[in-house]
């Protein structure tokens, strides 16, 4: 694979720990995809002596790659499979759509409270028809999680652009999300989606309208 110039090559970390059976492995598959030229330098440290800075570490080897949180034993092939997409500028869309495509919501969850700005890369998976539905179902599941925190708000315009989209399971999924935002801008959107064509994005758009007056009169 051709050299990636170096404003691409994503910062990678890897955290370890003395009694950590992949560890040595991920150490090895690293140092020898720095030889390659993708990243200019991987940087250990055991988790024992900083605590304090990474307490939201359940369990090591512990990965960042630019961006990405990556936890558990990955091949060599894999690491570089994500070092090319932290490299890209669909990076965290991939990331997003792996884990939730594959049952990760609690890390993606995780993630998002400490990230809240990327939230606006589900929307991207949002708008996407090729986006899967695990994928669609891990979204809502993510923004039913974060319900009551009010970090979803910051995606309610974003939302509602995709409400006249022309593909019903985007509508469908807007409806749905925009009651999930708790905010109270999304209630002119969801009222004009009660005249959508599809009877499914009416009917949604009429629950969420519900929610979101109940939280009005809370």
């Amino acid at each position: 694979m051709p050299e990636l110039p170096y404003s691409q090559k994503p910062d990678v970390t890897v955290l370890t720990g003395k009694q950590c059976p992949h560890c040595n492995s991920v150490k090895q598959s690293l140092n020898e995809i720095l030889q390659t030229g993708i990243i200019d330098n991987v940087q250990y440290i055991d988790i024992e002596n900083r605590p304090d800075v990474f307490n939201h570490v359940r369990s090591v080897p512990w990965i960042r790659i630019g961006s990405f949180e990556l936890q558990g034993l990955h091949t060599k092939q894999e690491l570089k499979q994500w070092i090319q997409k932290a490299s890209k500028p669909d990076g965290m869309k991939y990331y997003f759509d792996n884990l939730l495509s594959t049952g990760q919501l609690h890390q993606v969850e995780a993630f998002i409270r400490r990230n809240p700005e990327m939230l606006l890369e589900l929307i991207k998976l949002t708008a996407d028809p090729e986006t899967a539905m695990a994928t669609r179902i891990g979204i809502g599941a993510l923004l039913e999680g974060l319900y009551g925190t009010g970090l979803a708000k910051t995606i309610t315009e974003p939302l509602e652009k995709l409400s006249d989209h022309p593909d019903v399971k985007i509508r469908a999924d807007c409806a749905h999300f925009l009651g999930l935002t708790e905010n109270q801008q999304a209630v002119n959107t969801l009222k004009k989606m009660l005249n959508d064509q599809d009877k499914e994005v009416r009917e949604i758009a009429e629950e969420e309208l519900e929610r979101l007056a109940g939280i009005n009169n809370s």
